[in-house]
């Protein structure tokens, strides 16, 4: 970000030295109070906007009832807005979400907004990665755990190992 003095700035904040960095269902994040008081150090005059619908409530819903969250940050003029789904305690989208659920979007949506600024930006790395594991999933990890297990026990060693993997309720044969 050339030009942009407070990107710079933010992104060498060390959030890991200054104990910023906290976990939850084996996943990085920074508390929206952390994210705001560290900018605000940095930069007293940042401000942010929690976005309303027509009616004046803090989300957008499509259709489907599936609800979103809008935060806009502005750190020294550059104004950065994020949107985020609302989200339930596992990271999964949810539909018709109350009043406690969409609070905690606007907190999240929040704390990733400053992060577009650099405080803590590589926090989010890697989060379009494919999602954790489903139960289902893992059960056929397990399956296999097993299979190679047996094997091993009988001192055979394959050559090529066929597993297959679940996606979208389909079975792809992988090599």
């Amino acid at each position: 970000m050339k030009d942009n003095p407070a990107w710079d700035q933010l992104k060498a904040v060390n959030v890991e030295e200054k104990n910023m960095v906290e976990k939850k269902n084996n996943l990085s994040y920074i508390s929206w109070a952390m994210a705001w008081s560290a900018l605000c150090d940095i930069y007293p005059d940042a401000t942010f906007e929690k976005h309303c619908n027509e009616q004046g409530f803090p989300y957008f819903k499509d259709e489907q009832g599936w609800c979103f969250t809008k935060v806009t940050v502005t750190v020294n003029g550059k104004s950065i807005t994020e949107m985020l789904p609302v989200l339930n305690y596992a990271n999964k989208a949810i539909q018709n979400p109350n009043s406690f659920e969409v609070n905690t979007s606007l907190q999240r949506c929040l704390a990733k907004a400053i992060s577009l600024h650099g405080l803590g930006v590589h926090i989010y790395s890697g989060e379009d990665i494919a999602d954790i594991p489903t139960e289902v999933e893992k059960s056929e990890v397990k399956k296999v755990e097993e299979k190679v297990k047996k094997l091993e026990e009988k001192n055979i060693k394959p050559s090529t190992l066929i597993i297959d993997i679940p996606k979208n309720d389909n079975f792809t044969k992988v090599d």
